[in-house]
């Protein structure tokens, strides 16, 4: 219950200042809504937005653990404050600022998705929407090979397995002869191989698809 109360208030917070946000931005008052993003950055992180995007997500993690407990309800806010950020960018025609900032703020949701949701429900409660909604608006646009990595894991634990086979076609376009992404590919069909048809189907695949996936890997 603690844990979903300080969640939930931490959330609420960021709320207000976003709506303050909404409002310059729906009267393209960009300037003014960035120094509202900014200054929640400086409330909770001591950074402004720059600074917060020239961190990697372990320094960013690292400022925000204390005595080994990392606030992943912060972690969440600042998620959400460069996907933010990412939307006034976009609405102001710079896109690749928009993209920079989106891509950090998926890099930094799908960290915490995979490393810290253990034993922690409302952790991944709240990421989920969060991802889809961050995805979406990144459409069909190239990431990082870091970010397609974590994808691969996102996409099989949720049973997007057909999505799972596209990041994979992905990286090996990108390192046609990278022999760990293959071998990943490779224990991926496997896996599939052992689901059973209701499964498979649900993830938009089919046992046919995963042998032919194997078949491709192992001729080249």
């Amino acid at each position: 219950m603690f844990q979903r109360d300080y969640f939930m208030r931490q959330i609420g917070q960021l709320t207000l200042a976003l709506h303050r946000v909404l409002f310059h931005k729906e009267h393209k008052q960009f300037e003014e809504a960035q120094r509202l993003v900014d200054e929640a950055a400086r409330h909770i992180l001591g950074l402004n937005m720059k600074s917060l995007r020239a961190l990697s997500i372990k320094d960013i993690l690292n400022l925000l653990t204390y005595n080994e407990v990392t606030d992943t309800a912060k972690a969440v806010v600042l998620a959400d404050l460069l996907k933010e950020e990412g939307e006034l960018y976009a609405a102001a025609g710079e896109t690749e600022e928009a993209y920079d900032s989106r891509v950090k703020a998926l890099e930094l949701m799908l960290t915490l998705n995979i490393d810290y949701r253990e034993d922690n429900p409302v952790l991944k409660e709240e990421l989920q929407p969060r991802l889809e909604e961050l995805l979406g608006s990144l459409g069909k646009q190239d990431l990082p090979t870091r970010v397609k990595q974590q994808l691969l894991v996102f996409y099989e634990e949720k049973g997007a397995f057909a999505k799972v086979e596209d990041v994979f076609f992905h990286l090996l376009e990108d390192e046609p002869e990278r022999a760990a992404t293959r071998k990943q590919a490779v224990s991926f069909y496997e896996r599939l191989l052992e689901k059973d048809e209701l499964s498979l189907k649900r993830g938009n695949f089919s046992r046919a698809e995963a042998n032919e996936g194997l078949k491709l890997l192992r001729q080249d």
